[in-house]
């Protein structure tokens, strides 16, 4: 039988409902901020009140979702409690917004969340001119007075919602953070108290360039980890000053869990914790953080020994995960951790000690990990201390850091795994990942190169040999860089899988600037224990997923922060550089030695060949040198074979010119190749889209078959000690006649050793691309003395005769380099002689180079320096800016210049034999000065020679050329018959 629901009963039920309704609106209007009432419309308060009045119903402190689709905002509902961000954050999940505003009652009993995701337009009866006018009075009157027209600005640019929201002395404080952010990086924060109709409290103020969700995150978190309750809060999106970035704009209005304002310590810790904002760690680490109660810097300083720890330990301790030990060490150990950050301090700080009180702290140190018997634990803790007792400057005491960095003594490395001992390392570390720069000299280029792992799993396979793979890379470069004045380096960011790459280039380049600039500059990055500290000469190039944007930021970061020579720091630049790829520099280098590289294998002049490559078509390398190919030898190359990241093409017949070429202009990877333009039989496109796909491609450059290969990217020691067999066959013959190395550290010294013995002709990377770090070093002398319209009126001129110059340094090592093969009648490894003539120019530039420095103001040897330093340069750049090459370059720089030249033209010309039996560290000084005395005498009869009109006088010079220096020499020294 149904039931029927008496109509009194109904409408007792309703009267009960109707007066707990009025009840719960009686409460709202006395409880709730002033603020919520003026940006709640009445409609909205409404549909807002039933959701209120079902919740004060309840016992349950859960938080409510409600998505009021006609104001278009996720409502979220509920009991305040530190925690209470966080859980809303994790209630609206994905949902994207654009605008919060959170309101607490003053009894703390309601919450209000409202995230905005759509547009709020204000009232149509809305009075703008009285409005625009209280705000101008309320910006321009006060003793902190913003200029009219700066105020102007700031009306025009934010949209018409928000201001109608806002009182005008909220538009005012945000005027005021607004113009405080005049540098794009910096945050603003601004404490103090307010007392107001809703209570007393303490009101921080927040502007920033930052992403709505990270930032609202990592403020829950920190909320929740100082046990704050927030009272009010909100968020707007707003122009920056500069017009090409967006800023929040936040407020927050926060109480202790007695519901009084914070006192000034706790104020000060949460205000630094604030202006850092952006350097939180997140996931396992800031959960960590957010438990503790470390100072934000001493945290941030535990975090990265660990990671130092990790570079060093894994390869003695290959069973420790040091990050998971060295994690529960600092969660775990707190007091002994909280002391060894500490020793920063101590030795940095503001209140830093004198160094035998800091090592007395030490080894007290030293002495209680020794007493944790936990192995594991105390070998991670032993490494942070070491990695914090080889710190030689740090920018930990940067307010506005945008990271860590850190200079750190390379005597830290352990010689078993770093053979040479390298001149600096600079170390970065922060929310976004981690970096590493090393360098061989103290005036040093090589490229920055981002990493971007998808997975945990692909970022657990480098993260730990990072700082070895830098090594790796910098060493090659320091052997590449046998021409120019600069030692070689490397500089390698690692991005967490889901960090954002854009911002990782802006933590460590601008770190990196925090040490680079003169200590005038950054009167807060000092030395140990106040030591003084001069500024650093670092050269930067691009390198893998450094696209213009970001190569364009670090240049311009540096000349908006004062970096001398800040036109040098980054090569590469669109517009006032020389851009690698536009020009393929490095592709031009390659080449020069594949001429040289077929005749060696018995191609004949005329005959066609067969080329295999990894690096696709979008590639600066790969895709430059099918342009070069295609232009020197599309007649006789065939390129059968390309594997990229993308995946890979083979074509027996030789993948089609035109698809190519076609791929080459719209940046695009190999798996876009048009499978129909493949002719061959078993030619194929495969995508690196499964397991298959990728194994294909990762075995392609082995399993094909061809005269030459030629690597151009790929992750290094792609071909190493272990798999090195797969690239010969069954006979074990290798698939390759020869291998031209496009591709930095591509193969492990042992694996190119072995494939040579097996018949493989190797030109080695130091060899093959030096073409690219020639020309970046030829834009660093142009950044010296030109302006960049100055530089951009030559630059066309300027760049060919670079090429020109590049080419013929390519030139000079093969002839020198295949002259030294033959006469050891091939019975050497061309490799290890390639590795000995990059090795020996390096030595005879540290024997001459305290020679020359000595020498470079004698009147005697002036007009020597001066004609080779000019004809270093380019011919444009000489007869241009002559004095500014001699008055505007550093003269460090200009002695490295003379003395490269001089080193490299020594061994080019005499030989590896000759300049190891004559220049020793005991008869350098006397043979450097007889070089000069034979260079000068040849070069008068060459010039009288030139002034003659005798028959053949060209060959006459050109055998004078090949062994008159060396005879003079021999004959100054007293060493002939």
């Amino acid at each position: 039988m149904s039931q029927v629901i008496d109509e009194a009963v109904i409408a007792t039920l309703a009267d009960g409902y109707r007066s707990g309704l009025l009840e719960t609106a009686t409460w709202l209007n006395g409880h709730m901020a002033d603020y919520y009432f003026r940006v709640t419309s009445e409609h909205e308060r409404l549909r807002h009140l039933e959701v209120i009045h079902g919740l004060r119903q309840l016992a349950d402190a859960r938080l409510t979702v409600v998505d009021d689709r006609e104001a278009q905002k996720l409502v979220v509902v509920g009991r305040p409690n530190p925690d209470a961000l966080s859980q809303a954050l994790l209630l609206i999940g994905e949902h994207e917004f654009h605008r919060i505003a959170i309101h607490t009652a003053d009894d703390r009993s309601l919450a209000i969340f409202s995230f905005v995701y759509g547009d709020t337009p204000p009232p149509a009866d809305f009075d703008w001119v009285a409005h625009r006018r209280d705000i101008l009075e309320g910006c321009c009157s006060s003793t902190d007075c913003v200029p009219r027209h700066v105020v102007e600005r700031y009306l025009d640019a934010v949209d018409e919602g928000y201001l109608a929201r806002s009182y005008p002395e909220r538009i005012a404080r945000h005027v005021r953070a607004w113009t405080a952010v005049d540098d794009p990086e910096h945050v603003f924060v601004q404490v103090d108290r307010y007392n107001d109709e809703n209570g007393k409290g303490t009101r921080f103020q927040i502007a920033l360039a930052m992403d709505r969700r990270p930032y609202i995150d990592r403020l829950a978190r920190l909320l929740r980890r100082h046990g704050l309750f927030l009272d009010r809060g909100y968020m707007d999106h707003v122009p920056s000053l500069d017009g090409k970035d967006r800023l929040l704009i936040s407020s927050i209005y926060v109480t202790d869990a007695a519901g009084k304002p914070l006192g000034k310590r706790q104020s000060k810790i949460v205000a630094t914790e604030l202006l850092g904002i952006r350097r939180s760690f997140v996931e396992v680490l800031g959960r960590i953080y957010a438990d503790s109660d470390y100072a934000q810097h001493h945290f941030e300083v535990l975090v990265a020994g660990v990671d130092i720890a990790a570079q060093i330990l894994t390869a003695e301790h290959s069973f420790l995960d040091v990050r998971e030990v060295g994690r529960e060490v600092i969660a775990t150990r707190v007091p002994l951790c909280r002391r060894i950050a500490e020793l920063v301090d101590h030795r940095f700080g503001p209140k830093m000690k004198s160094p035998r009180a800091w090592k007395g702290l030490v080894e007290g140190i030293r002495d209680d990990i020794r007493q944790v018997e936990d192995a594991g634990a105390a070998a991670v803790l032993e490494a942070m201390l070491e990695f914090i007792c080889a710190i030689q400057a740090t920018n930990l005491y940067c307010e506005q850091r945008l990271g860590q960095a850190f200079r750190i003594d390379p005597a830290i490395l352990p010689k078993e795994q770093f053979a040479m001992q390298p001149y600096g390392v600079f170390y970065f570390h922060g929310a976004e990942g981690m970096g590493f720069q090393v360098r061989f000299r103290a005036s040093a280029r090589g490229g920055l190169r981002l990493l971007l792992p998808r997975t945990a799993e692909q970022l657990s396979r480098v993260r730990n040999k990072l700082l070895r793979e830098v090594y790796d890379l910098a060493w090659a470069q320091q052997l590449k860089n046998k021409d120019i004045p600069e030692g070689g380096s490397k500089c390698i960011a690692l991005v967490r899988p889901g960090g954002d790459a854009d911002r990782m280039v802006r933590q460590l380049g601008d770190s990196l600037l925090d040490l680079a600039l003169p200590p005038e500059r950054m009167p807060n990055v000092r030395g140990p224990h106040g030591k003084a500290r001069s500024g650093e000469l670092i050269f930067l190039g691009p390198d893998e997923n450094m696209n213009p944007e970001r190569i364009m930021w670090i240049a311009d970061r540096a000349r908006f922060r004062g970096l001398p020579y800040h036109l040098t720091l980054m090569s590469s630049k669109p517009g006032s550089g020389i851009n690698h790829k536009e020009y393929g520099v490095t592709s031009e280098g390659v080449y020069t030695w594949i001429p040289q590289v077929l005749q060696t294998i018995g191609v004949g002049a005329k005959e066609t060949w067969t080329l295999k490559m990894t690096g696709g078509p979008d590639g600066d390398v790969g895709g430059n040198l099918i342009k070069i190919l295609h232009r020197e030898q599309a007649k006789r190359c065939r390129i059968v074979a390309i594997g990229d990241g993308s995946g890979c093409a083979y074509d027996p017949d030789g993948l089609d010119w035109r698809e190519l070429l076609r791929l080459v202009r719209g940046s695009k990877p190999i798996v876009a190749f048009k499978a129909s333009k493949l002719k061959g039989k078993g030619g194929h496109v495969t995508p690196a889209t499964d397991r298959a796909g990728e194994e294909m491609r990762n075995n392609l450059h082995n399993m094909v078959v061809a005269d030459l290969f030629v690597p151009c990217g790929g992750r290094p020691y792609t071909i190493n000690d272990r798999n090195w067999p797969l690239f010969c066959d069954s006979a074990g013959k290798p698939s390759a006649r020869a291998m031209v190395e496009g591709a930095n550290i591509f193969i492990t010294p042992k694996a190119r050793r072995e494939l040579q013995r097996a018949g493989l002709v190797v030109i080695k990377d130091s060899s093959a691309n030096k073409g690219g770090v020639i020309t970046s070093s030829y834009e660093i002398l142009a950044g010296l003395v030109t302006s960049e319209a100055e530089f951009a009126e030559i630059k066309d001129v300027y760049v060919q005769q670079v090429i020109t110059k590049l080419r013929r340094f390519v030139e000079w090592e093969a002839a020198a380099v295949m002259e030294a093969w033959r006469r050891r009648r091939k019975k050497a490894l061309l490799s290890d002689l390639q590795q000995e003539f990059s090795e020996e120019i390096n030595r005879l530039y540290d024997l001459f180079a305290p020679s020359i420095d000595k020498l470079a103001d004698a009147p005697h040897y002036e007009h020597i320096w001066l004609r080779e330093y000019l004809a270093h340069a380019p011919k444009v750049l000489a007869d241009t800016y002559a004095d500014r090459l001699v008055t505007q370059v550093p003269r460090a720089h200009r002695i490295a210049v003379m003395t490269k030249r001089l080193a490299s033209s020594l061994l080019y010309r005499e030989g590896l034999t000759w300049c190891r039996n004559y220049v020793t560290a005991e008869s350098s000084h006397e043979v450097l000065l007889a070089y000069l005395d034979a260079w000068e005498r040849v070069h008068g009869v060459f010039e009288e020679l030139r002034a003659t009109s005798l028959a053949g006088k060209d060959d006459l010079a050109k055998v004078m050329e090949l062994g008159s220096r060396r005879e003079l020499i021999r004959h100054h020294l007293g060493t002939t018959s």
